[in-house]
């Protein structure tokens, strides 16, 4: 009678934990679960992912056959890309993927939408390029074209210079480096991509860049698919105290990012490049496991 409950349950509500289920029948975890596997039921993760529409999959496909065979033929050295991103920390942390299960015996491919805003947040931005982290530089209030430009001016292409001076013009980066954003509006507005034509003549990545960056693409980028959910999965182990608390903590998780994890990432980046091309830019995060 429990098992056919339980299965009743588990096919009305996938959703249900394992925890919820024993106090619902009075019966232990470890039968719970025996009842699950034997009749072929696994608990699969929520993987969020972001919406696809049907101009997106031959963008995305053209850009990966693009950068694969530009990496491929020392066009571009993987490790002379800056890859960019910001990212918005709130006191109340994010959701917890490891709680979020779906009890079924075939992988649902479950996503679940998460609409929340909180007032009290840190945006940030960091960039990744070769073994090393630009940043991170906070951002006061929301993010804007003029906001923007002047965190270009002032924090990111000087640190680039730092790390890869130009030899004829050491207050510049050097020739080899390219500088990748997404298409979001404050990265479009005309001023910035004037700025990073001049900066980065010919080599830079983005909307209406010198390479096209695919719109709905956090999936490609290392700070999307490694660095943002690391930074949290640290800042979030307990409740920040205030913001100051939360940017401390910000500073410290990245900090704590080692050069063999960034090793890792580029070589992540590639293969992205080729399970996307697979599916021909449908959705790939079930081929990386």
């Amino acid at each position: 009678m429990i098992r056919n409950w339980m299965l009743c349950l588990s096919f009305k509500n996938p959703h249900t934990s394992g925890r919820k289920a024993s106090s619902l029948f009075n019966v232990s975890h470890t039968s719970i679960f025996r009842i699950l596997k034997e009749n072929k039921m696994h608990p699969y993760k929520m993987i969020p992912t972001q919406e696809l529409f049907d101009d997106d999959f031959e963008r995305r496909t053209y850009f990966c056959e693009q950068m694969m065979a530009m990496l491929d033929n020392n066009v571009i050295q993987l490790e002379d890309v800056l890859f960019s991103d910001e990212s918005t920390f709130t006191l109340h942390g994010h959701v917890n993927r490891q709680n979020c299960r779906y009890w079924t015996d075939e992988n649902p491919h479950w996503m679940r939408e998460e609409h929340t805003q909180y007032p009290q947040k840190v945006n940030v931005w960091a960039g990744i390029v070769g073994n090393y982290i630009v940043g991170p530089f906070f951002i006061d209030g929301n993010l804007n074209g003029v906001k923007y430009l002047e965190l270009l001016q002032n924090d990111v292409v000087p640190t680039l210079a730092n790390l890869h001076p130009d030899p004829a013009n050491p207050q510049v980066p050097a020739n080899t480096i390219w500088f990748q954003q997404d298409g979001a509006p404050p990265h479009y507005q005309i001023n910035v991509r004037q700025y990073l034509n001049q900066s980065f003549p010919n080599r830079w990545i983005g909307r209406r860049g010198s390479m096209e960056w695919p719109a709905q693409s956090p999936d490609l980028t290392p700070l999307d698919f490694f660095l943002w959910g690391y930074v949290k999965s640290i800042v979030y182990k307990t409740k920040p105290l205030n913001l100051a608390d939360l940017r401390e903590r910000i500073t410290l998780a990245i900090r704590s990012v080692t050069p063999e994890m960034l090793r890792n990432v580029g070589r992540h980046f590639y293969s992205r490049l080729a399970c996307c091309q697979d599916v021909r830019g449908e959705h790939y995060e079930h081929l990386l496991h």
